[in-house]
């Protein structure tokens, strides 16, 4: 079984990262672009949760089958279900514009809900499982219930008005300052959980 370190796979997600969510700044607040605007602190967390929901869980199908099929099933269904509503969610934003937050809320909490049930069910095995993978779902969990919230948030915000439906993202206009705050605080956390991720895998 071909293996890969975890710990320079997270080192590598980690750079890439803060290397897209900072082009995708300049270029997103250098033009016109759909979706308006976009704060420093939305464009981290928009990015650390592309990488962390829809790339970095394929790492995990080159661990040892056998000991973790409970873990790989969890995490085929998560990647499945995240890249059905991505490539839907895409050509809603860019092709029709007519994705709405709450389309995105009603599956984020439908997602977190099948996980938490599933690690719930499933709990004897985690003692089997590598601390630093169990901590994955935790950090897992944390992001997608986070991000309910900053939907919810910023949809009140924003509301549905012909004027704002095809604003996507808190910039940093003072309105977004409670949200943009609460997303920097949150990605504190989450950045501490996922350093000592890696020092556990390392």
């Amino acid at each position: 079984m071909f293996t890969v370190s975890f710990f320079y796979i997270l080192l590598i997600n980690l750079v890439c990262v803060l290397l897209t969510s900072s082009v995708f700044f300049f270029l997103q607040n250098s033009r016109n672009e759909v979706g308006g605007k976009i704060s420093a602190v939305k464009s981290i967390w928009l990015f650390f949760v592309i990488y962390y929901w829809f790339l970095l869980p394929f790492f995990f199908f080159f661990i040892n089958f056998d000991n973790y099929q409970t873990y790989i099933l969890i995490i085929s269904l998560h990647l499945v279900s995240m890249w059905i509503r991505g490539i839907i969610e895409l050509v809603m934003i860019y092709k029709f514009y007519n994705w709405s937050p709450l389309y995105g809320i009603t599956h984020t909490f439908v997602h977190f809900l099948g996980i938490l049930l599933y690690v719930a069910v499933n709990f004897l095995s985690l003692s089997k499982w590598p601390i630093e993978y169990s901590l994955y779902l935790f950090i897992l969990l944390v992001t997608l219930i986070c991000e309910v919230c900053f939907a919810k948030s910023f949809w009140g915000i924003r509301g549905d008005s012909v004027n704002t439906k095809k604003i996507y993202f808190a910039s940093d206009d003072p309105k977004w300052t409670k949200i943009n705050r609460l997303t920097f605080n949150v990605l504190l956390f989450l950045k501490g959980s996922y350093l000592f991720m890696m020092f556990l895998s390392f």
